[in-house]
């Protein structure tokens, strides 16, 4: 029997958007929630350092301990290894449900109670990944962001933060945070995933040496791939609310308002931009894997004592074995491999629902960019 043809990403999105249109939808009171957000920027975020003064004894009392982060280039795998992880009922990590106010999550969570109770739903991603509003999702960026302004959203300014850097208005509010959600979650371990925090290891070890750091990597053209099918999403359900939440979260990845990292080279960056400009998609995006994880490489080659601190795992693997691999993330994190997270676990997979569609001078020129960066991790 002939093998159906799969879906191009383009085709495949043109069909399911419509089915998952609830998930571009941003509510009108949350949509205005976060134009307040936004003007009122410094007010909010005085409004968290007041709520630190007043719950600092409670605050005080609690000890972050190998808190565990999440991190690679968007589409790598860090929402399914977040979810794998939540899972095990161990970690307590910022949720939907506290944006657009994440700078005073205490006095939020009071206003917002239950929030989050309802069904769960694909998220817009169209990958399969079903949320709530208490589902974790990456928005401690919003903190980084307002300490270090336009570190990912000006491709002039260095993405990287190291362990010479030093912001302590910053480090204070962040530790503070970060024990906010352990007395919210009624947990002892923190979980985060972010993406920028691949530029950030040596600062986040700085703050928490005991910090453990679960790093995502894919092979380079199915990587490519699904970078652009998201791209072209994004674009595609580019209504100014959607493109709002996305920036005020830190969602730089991919949409119209995309820009690439900067590690610590503004030449790199901007090829990247040029190539985007001038519709060399393709090139770009192999360029900004390249720059991305040969960054990565240059990172762990400068650390060579942090076995105990940074896991990192090939997509491909998590995939075909995930049971295998859950365990090593599990064993890592020093946490139990409970029943819950086997059961998550055996629901991953590979995606099969869409194939790239590259030509083969795509493919070959995705060879040419990434294959030397390819070689240090496969």
């Amino acid at each position: 029997m002939k093998k159906e043809k799969k879906a191009s990403y383009k085709d495949y999105i043109d069909k399911n958007i419509t089915n998952n249109a609830q998930s571009y939808k941003i509510s009108t009171p949350l949509h205005y929630a976060g134009i307040i957000a936004k003007a009122m920027e410094p007010f909010w975020f005085f409004l968290g350092k007041m709520e630190s003064e007043y719950y600092q004894p409670k605050l005080d009392e609690i000890t972050v301990t190998k808190p565990v982060y999440v991190c690679g280039l968007a589409r790598s795998g860090t929402t399914i290894t977040l979810e794998l992880l939540h899972h095990s009922n161990v970690f307590s990590s910022f949720t939907y449900q506290y944006y657009p106010f994440i700078s005073f999550p205490l006095i939020w969570n009071k206003i917002v109670g239950t929030r989050g109770d309802s069904q769960a739903v694909e998220r817009a991603h169209l990958d399969r990944i079903k949320v709530t509003a208490k589902s974790p999702e990456a928005i401690e960026e919003m903190i980084w962001m307002h300490f270090f302004p336009g570190r990912i959203t000006d491709p002039d300014i260095s993405s990287v933060l190291t362990e010479n850097n030093s912001n302590p208005a910053f480090e204070s509010f962040y530790k503070n945070s970060i024990r906010k959600m352990l007395l919210l979650g009624k947990k002892e371990r923190y979980l985060a995933k972010g993406n920028y925090n691949l530029a950030r290891i040596p600062y986040i070890l700085k703050l928490y040496p005991d910090a453990r750091f679960i790093l995502l990597i894919r092979e380079p053209e199915a990587h490519v791939a699904s970078l652009m099918k998201q791209h072209y999403l994004f674009c595609k359900v580019a209504n100014p609310r959607v493109l709002r939440y996305m920036k005020q979260i830190g969602h730089y990845e991919f949409g119209p308002h995309r820009i690439p990292p900067n590690y610590n080279s503004c030449q790199d960056a901007r090829e990247i931009v040029k190539a985007w400009s001038e519709n060399k998609e393709v090139e770009g995006w192999a360029h900004l894997w390249n720059n991305t994880y040969g960054f990565l490489h240059n990172t762990l080659s400068s650390f060579t004592n942090l076995s105990k601190n940074i896991l990192l795992i090939r997509y491909e693997d998590l995939c075909s074995e995930p049971l295998e691999y859950a365990k090593k993330i599990t064993d890592f994190c020093d946490i139990p491999f409970s029943e819950e997270v086997r059961n998550f676990a055996q629901k991953i997979s590979a995606p099969d629902y869409y194939e790239a569609g590259f030509t083969e001078e795509e493919k070959k020129k995705i060879r040419e960019i990434t294959e030397r960066t390819r070689s240090l991790f496969y």
